[in-house]
Order: C-alpha cells, then sequence, then structure tokens
C-alpha cells in the first residue's frame, strides 16, 4: 500500500512538474535563439556604432570589446583599411550621417542559408528628404560557434 501511494505521488509530482520545466526550456531556447538572430545582431550593432558617432565619438571601433559582439575579428581587423580605401564609412555608406539615424534606422528580415546570413538595414534620407534617397546597406553575416556575427558590408543604392 506504502509503495502504491509513493509511486501515485512520484508520478503526480512528474505530471505537475515536467510540463513546466519543458516549457521554460522552449522559452529560454526560444529567446536565445531570438536575441543571437542575424536581425538583432545588427540593429544591435547599429544602435552602438550610430549611437557612438552621436556621442562624437569619430572611431567607434576602437571599442574593441564592444565592435567584437557584433563583427567577426577580421572584419574588425579589416574595416578601418576599408573606410581609408573608400573615403567613406562602410558601416553607414556616406561620409557624414543624420543624427535622427540613431532612432530611425530599420532593420531588414535575415535571408538565412546555412551558416550565412544578409540583412538590409535602411537609413533614412538626411532632413527626411526623398524617399528614394534612402541609403541602404546589406550587411552579410556568418554563425561561428553558434553565434552571428557582421563579416561585410555593401551599399545597395
Amino acid at each position: 500500500m506504502r509503495a502504491l501511494l509513493l509511486t501515485t505521488l512520484l508520478l503526480t509530482c512528474g505530471v505537475f512538474v515536467a510540463p513546466s520545466s519543458t516549457h521554460a526550456r522552449q522559452e529560454s531556447t526560444e529567446a536565445a535563439r531570438a536575441a543571437g538572430s542575424p536581425e538583432d545582431v545588427v540593429r544591435g550593432f547599429y544602435a552602438f556604432y550610430l549611437g557612438e558617432l552621436n556621442k562624437d565619438n569619430w572611431s567607434p571601433l576602437k571599442k574593441r570589446s564592444e565592435a567584437l559582439k557584433y563583427l567577426t575579428p577580421d572584419y574588425h581587423r579589416r574595416a578601418p583599411a576599408l573606410i581609408e580605401k573608400w573615403m567613406a564609412d562602410i558601416f553607414i555608406c556616406a561620409q557624414d550621417w543624420d543624427v535622427k539615424w540613431a532612432e530611425t534606422f530599420t532593420v531588414g528580415r535575415a535571408t538565412v542559408r546555412n551558416s550565412k546570413a544578409t540583412v538590409v538595414v535602411r537609413l533614412p534620407p538626411f532632413g527626411g528628404g526623398d524617399d528614394n534617397t534612402a541609403i541602404k546597406i546589406k550587411v552579410s553575416l556568418v554563425q561561428r560557434r553558434g553565434q552571428w556575427r557582421i563579416n561585410a558590408t555593401d551599399c545597395v543604392n
């Protein structure tokens, strides 16, 4: 009788505990996936980068630990030379920026193929001009060790 009661009690507890722990595990997996999505990495980078420009920090990439949350080490290393070569900021496809961009940039949906993804960032026209003059940047990402990092940017205009 005691064994039957103990078995019933354990099974009852297992029924009530298992679904909640499974549900919590699903939620944490979904949250981790969403937090590390290509779109979130690009959104985080542009919030950081444009925010630094708005603080008159002309070299946001010198904040290495912050930049490497979003960029591959190789792209972080090559970026200054690319900026100099193109005589424009490779992350905003311009020589100057609009302070409003930090609040108004948009990030499109990612196109993901295996461990590579692309996302288009849109920077509104300077001073609210014609929408045809918006700046579009194709951001390429790679996934390494389960984390997405930016490894290239291309001006789309």
